[in-house]
């Protein structure tokens, strides 16, 4: 067989050999770009934003993985949600806020070898999440323009938040260096050291980071050359991502305030030590506070005791171990009434005073205070209490005296209250030992037992007119016509005294039977009628006798006394004047 026959023979295999592998390799490779075609959507070649309105997904740039395909807009929410949610931890959280309360977020998280971003914001009902990418090896991340609008703002609402805000802020290393700092901080540095510093870089440490500083708040000052100290109140934060964010409040105010009330709780000690009144203080839980030297003084209380703020009652006990306080029946009833005084609402302050048993009297005041505070005051009154009693006995001899007097003497307060009515006074007028007439009932009995007279009427205005400077003299006619001699004494305060001088006997024969109808308590016939007192304004008595008003006094009976004396030492009977003279 020639050559040329044999070479077609041995083609047909070889072209039947390729033509089935290229039938083989279009059967493999023809459904190639289709599955390529799919799975583009899954990568995440550019930002994907899902736009939802009320809950529901109007728009999206792809499902990609994160969405189940076919996309149910109704459901895409929570698919997206929980998606995110396996992708990145937080992601979930992010969108309940975002959904619940509108709170904007950004979030990022590993995925493989590249990094996921998820940025979302609310804008009325609308919500617009955004995924983003980034390869290890790529320095971008793609991002819509709607979130890089939103993140330019809010940096520039940070920026513009720390330029102008009025603390110091600033951004360390782990070495300490600055590498951050707001523009309060550079102010503050071109103050101290001045605007080269704040021109330099890295920036100066203004507070250089301590031990103390870490655990806490603490205060730091600083001064520049010729600028006074400025104190500020440094926070300094945990390291995260090998910073440390450090803030500082200008504390100027505040350290004016506490030098001046430092100053004037010195003014406040310094008084408070010159009282001649112990004082101390006890606060809401009722231990001392603050106390004077004069309390230690009065109550022998160890002063080291009171610095350690012992608790009111203790000091109770301890006044009482003393003998600085009275030994009452009940103690522990006394004791509470005085701590009882911190939870009284009215503010009523307490108040007691004793003698001690070497003869000195003490009065104590608690007095509440706002918050709770009780003050606690100790007076030493024992020269008030010497005089008192010196008064009242001064005062029992000169009623003595006027008992023994043979005139009749009666004496009425302001408000024309009985003050005092002598033997001979209640005789005369019928009224009993137990008897308090007030005023106008004494001057209505006078007013029917004597003729008719202005005298009374006088007496009585002289409760509306208080301008009578001066005692005066008058005689009076009884019904039978025994004369007598009233004598009427104006006093300081508003009081009158009445003195009634002649022949007590008869005048008391003759106007018995009136005062045996009337009744001897201080009421005849009812209330005393101003009818029956004989009131003729401008008439003066006939006769009168004008004496200066005393300028003071010692007691009321005094100018009893004086009354009589004066009068008494025209006719030379000075028996009982040298006996006033010697008592008063």
């Amino acid at each position: 067989m020639p050559e040329f026959a044999v070479l077609p023979l041995l083609l047909v295999p070889a072209v039947a050999l390729v033509a089935g592998g290229v039938l083989i390799a279009i059967t493999v490779l023809w459904p190639l770009p289709r599955r390529i075609a799919h799975m583009s959507d899954d990568i995440l070649t550019a930002p994907r934003t899902f736009l939802f309105r009320d809950g529901y997904l109007v728009e999206c740039d792809g499902g990609g993985f994160f969405l189940p395909s076919p996309i149910n807009n109704l459901t895409a929410w929570s698919d997206l949600r929980n998606a995110l949610g396996e992708l990145i931890p937080g992601a979930d959280d992010a969108m309940d806020r975002l959904e619940s309360r509108g709170v904007p977020f950004h979030v990022d998280g590993g995925f493989g070898q590249d990094r996921l971003y998820v940025i979302g914001l609310r804008d009325g009902p609308e919500m617009r999440i955004t995924v983003a990418s980034a390869s290890e090896g790529n320095a971008t991340v793609r991002v819509d323009i709607a979130s890089l609008n939103t993140l330019e703002q809010e940096m520039s609402l940070l920026r513009h938040s720390q330029k102008i805000s009025p603390l110091l802020a600033w951004v360390t290393d782990e070495d300490g260096k600055i590498v951050w700092a707001n523009g309060r901080y550079r102010a503050e540095l071109s103050a101290t050291l001045g605007e080269e510093a704040a021109d330099a870089w890295p920036l100066p440490v203004l507070f250089p980071e301590d031990e103390a500083q870490q655990h806490g708040p603490v205060r730091r000052s600083l001064g520049g050359t010729g600028a006074p100290e400025r104190w500020f109140e440094v926070t300094s934060g945990p390291v995260q991502d090998g910073l440390r964010h450090v803030h500082a409040q200008p504390l100027g105010r505040l350290i004016e305030a506490e030098t001046s009330l430092r100053t004037f709780l010195q003014t406040l000690t310094r008084t408070f030590s010159a009282l001649p009144t112990g004082l101390a203080i006890f606060d809401r839980d009722l231990r001392a506070v603050m106390f004077n030297p004069q309390l230690l003084d009065m109550t022998g209380l160890d002063g080291a005791w009171l610095s350690a703020r012992p608790h009111l009652t203790d000091v109770l006990d301890q006044l009482r171990e003393n003998q600085r306080l009275p030994e009452p029946r009940n103690w522990k009833a006394w004791r509470s009434a005085v701590i009882d005084t911190a939870s009284d609402e009215t503010g009523r302050p307490w108040r007691e005073s004793w003698t001690l048993p070497d003869g000195r009297s003490f009065r104590m005041t608690a007095r509440p205070q706002a918050g709770g505070v009780v003050a606690i005051l100790l007076e030493d009154v024992s020269a008030e209490m010497a005089l008192a009693r010196q008064r009242r006995s001064d005062e029992g001899v000169l009623t003595a005296l006027l008992e023994e007097s043979d005139d009749a003497f009666a004496a009425f307060g302001a408000r024309g209250e009985a003050l005092h009515l002598n033997a001979h006074m209640r005789e005369l007028t019928g009224f009993g030992p137990d008897a308090t007439p007030d005023r106008d009932a004494f001057l209505s009995r006078w007013a029917r037992l004597c003729r008719p007279s202005p005298l009374w009427g006088e007496v009585r205005n002289l409760a509306h007119d208080r301008t009578q400077a001066a005692s005066w003299s008058e005689s009076v006619s009884l019904a039978d016509g025994t004369s007598l001699e009233i004598r009427v004494v104006p006093l300081p305060e508003g009081r009158l005294a009445v003195r009634v001088h002649g022949d007590l006997a008869a005048a008391q024969a003759a106007m018995r039977p009136i005062v045996d109808h009337e009744g001897h308590d201080g009421q005849p016939n009812g209330k005393a009628s101003p009818a029956a007192i004989f009131v003729a304004p401008g008439l003066s008595g006939q006769g009168r006798t004008d004496l200066p008003r005393p300028k003071s006094i010692s007691g009321l009976a005094a100018d009893i006394v004086a009354s009589v004396t004066d009068e008494r030492s025209a006719t030379g009977d000075d028996t009982e004047d040298r006996q006033r003279e010697a008592i008063v």
